[in-house]
This record gives structure tokens, C-alpha cells and sequence, in this order.
């Protein structure tokens, strides 16, 4: 295919995107999207921030986005953390031991979808509680709801977040856009 694009390149001609029907697979021409303006949502109405609505925007303003892995360890991260957690607060969690020994959370009895804030010295994290038991599947959905809580939980100093990536089902543009339907924030 690539060789392809290479070869057609040196002609002048100009591909138009055709959508492709439901079932059908698509050839490599037409996988390439228009690039479209992205519509501006208000993103102050809390009440127009739903699922349903975050779905609409999400497939009418497609774009590729590419992301830089960056591998520190997390003590040795400065930005404020997400963490995405069960409600059963589980030890198999990669963080759950760098956490336990930094943070007390004896206290913290949380519910699902809730978002807990922890500070320490030199570092906040950010607890998001999507599912009840560690085996749960974490869905879009609940991902959603949580965002929505994180958006009242942080201050407005905190404009740049780490995320880790915890959960393989979950892709980091789709959770990208979420981000940036549900609030000012960058990832």
C-alpha cells in the first residue's frame, strides 16, 4: 500500500474521501479523512456534557493524533497523575504499592465513578474509580462519568495530567478526545 502512495504521488490527482457503508471493507484510498473544522462545544454547560453527546462530537470530528510514550517511574513524574481504579482498591493495580506507601488511604471508602484527589509533598493524584471489582471491564462510559467528576475535583492550576497506560481495551485517542470534550485540559 505503501508503495502505491508512493508511486501515485508523483502524478497530480486528488483524493476524495467516500464514506464507506456499515459491513463492507473499506480500501486504502478512503480510509484517509477529510480534515474537517473541529466545532467548539461549551463546555462550561455541565448539563449538555453527556455520553450521548460526547459520542456525536467524537464521530463528526475525527482526527489522528499521536501520542509520545514516555517511560518514568512515578515517583519521578511532577505532573498530577490520573489513575484509573477499582472500588475494591486492588493490590494487582501496578501502582497500588507506589500509592499505599505515599498516601494514606486507610480513609478513603470510594464509590464508583468518583474521583478522589490525594496530595503528597511533591505530587497529587488524581484516583478515578470506574469499576467495582478489579475483573470488571473499565467501559467508555464509565470512563465518561468519571471525567465529569474529575472536571469538579481539580484545581485550575492543574492544566497538564500524566496518564498511564493501565488498561489495554482502552485507546488513548478515544480517552484524548474525551479529555478534550470534557474540559480545557491536555494529556
Amino acid at each position: 500500500m505503501l508503495r502505491w502512495r508512493l508511486r501515485l504521488s508523483e502524478y497530480e490527482y486528488e483524493i476524495k474521501y467516500k464514506p464507506g457503508r456499515i459491513n463492507s471493507n473499506a480500501d486504502g484510498l478512503c480510509r484517509l479523512l477529510p480534515h474537517q473544522e473541529t466545532s467548539t462545544i461549551n463546555t462550561t454547560n455541565v448539563s449538555e456534557l453527556n455520553y450521548q453527546n460526547f459520542i456525536k462530537y467524537h464521530y463528526t470530528n475525527q482526527e489522528v493524533i499521536t501520542f509520545e510514550k514516555e517511560e518514568k517511574p512515578l515517583a519521578k513524574i511532577r505532573s498530577p497523575l490520573i489513575i484509573f481504579w477499582s472500588q475494591d482498591l486492588d493490590e494487582s493495580n501496578q501502582f497500588s504499592d507506589f500509592i499505599k506507601s505515599h498516601f494514606n488511604l486507610n480513609d478513603v471508602n470510594p464509590t464508583i465513578n468518583e474521583c478522589i484527589r490525594l496530595n503528597n509533598i511533591n505530587q497529587t493524584i488524581y484516583l478515578l474509580f470506574g469499576t467495582n471489582c478489579h475483573f470488571d471491564k473499565l467501559e467508555y462510559k464509565d470512563i465518561f462519568q468519571c471525567l465529569l467528576n474529575f472536571r469538579k475535583t481539580i484545581k485550575n492550576n492543574d492544566f497538564i495530567f500524566a496518564l498511564p497506560e493501565r488498561h489495554k481495551n482502552i485507546k488513548s485517542n478515544q480517552l484524548y478526545e474525551m479529555f478534550k470534550y470534557s474540559s480545557s485540559i491536555s494529556v
